[in-house]
């Protein structure tokens, strides 16, 4: 007689974007992706991130590129950066997977509200990366 087994899969957490579970900084991060993403569904936006800056937040989604000098994939350039405060947000691969912050967290509601205003004007391309003392580190 043929025995059953039972079997559990494990996703981690974000592999399949927005979750009951998301904490108020990861519903957060999903919409500003969306609203900036290029994707017209949002799908890959509110899983990754998007490529997004302007004078008051940069978005960059998980690197892949596995390069040594690349300033995502080596953690120095953040996922998310809020200019005005300083405040950042690091992920590993998904939106909410292994997240890390530094810097105090401003207001969310009206920081979306006042981001969502926004129409996307900027498209990601070389960035400089300064450390605290805006000393250059290099660019990407």
């Amino acid at each position: 007689m043929a025995s059953k087994v039972k079997l559990q899969v494990v996703f981690p957490k974000g592999a399949f974007g927005a979750g009951g579970d998301d904490t108020e900084l990861e519903r957060f991060l999903r919409r500003v992706s969306v609203h900036f993403s290029e994707d017209p569904d949002g799908e890959w936006a509110e899983k990754y991130g998007t490529g997004y800056e302007d004078e008051t937040i940069l978005i960059h989604p998980y690197c892949w590129c596995g390069k040594k000098d690349c300033a995502w994939c080596t953690g120095m350039a953040p996922n998310f950066w809020h200019k005005p405060s300083g405040f950042k947000v690091w992920w590993y691969k998904y939106i909410g997977r292994g997240m890390e912050t530094a810097g105090e967290q401003p207001g969310l509601t009206t920081l979306l509200r006042e981001l969502t205003k926004r129409r996307r004007s900027v498209v990601i391309g070389t960035f400089r990366v300064l450390n605290d003392a805006g000393e250059e580190l290099g660019s990407v």
